[in-house]
């Protein structure tokens, strides 16, 4: 029988039972290998539903915003569309003022000109007189 020396021997051992990767026979049990294995997979569905919920807060962030800007765009276009009715009512307006003024400012002339006994015709103009252009 050929003799190796203990050390040597020793190594091979070691590296004979424990390759990478593998536990040593003794330090962990079946039952503590399903344990670890299900442990493994809940951290992994903690860590997908945290992500999950993490990109389900940024969606909800996200419609949030979506929602104030479309309040504000629904309030800008009514206020858009209030704009030219209240033009229309502001030039209706300037128009009506318009009218009253031209048609107080008739009356008065017609006035002035009755107290003055000045002759107007059917329609209410003056009468053209070439005597009164200074000749």
């Amino acid at each position: 029988m050929k003799k190796v020396a203990p050390e040597a021997s020793a190594a091979s051992a070691a590296t004979a039972k424990d390759a990478p990767g593998d536990w040593p026979a003794s330090t962990m049990s079946k039952r503590d290998e399903k344990k670890a294995r299900s442990l493994g997979l809940i951290l992994i569905r903690k860590e997908r539903s945290s992500y999950q919920t993490s990109q389900l807060d940024q969606a909800v962030k996200i419609v949030a915003t979506a929602r104030q800007d479309a309040d504000s765009l629904r309030k800008e276009l009514g206020q858009l569309k209030k704009k030219p009715k209240e033009e229309e009512k502001e030039k209706a307006e300037a128009q009506a003022q318009k009218k009253e003024r031209k048609d107080l400012l008739h009356k008065s002339t017609m006035a002035v000109l009755e107290a003055a006994d000045i002759p107007i015709n059917s329609v209410g103009k003056l009468p053209v007189d070439s005597s009164a252009d200074g000749d």
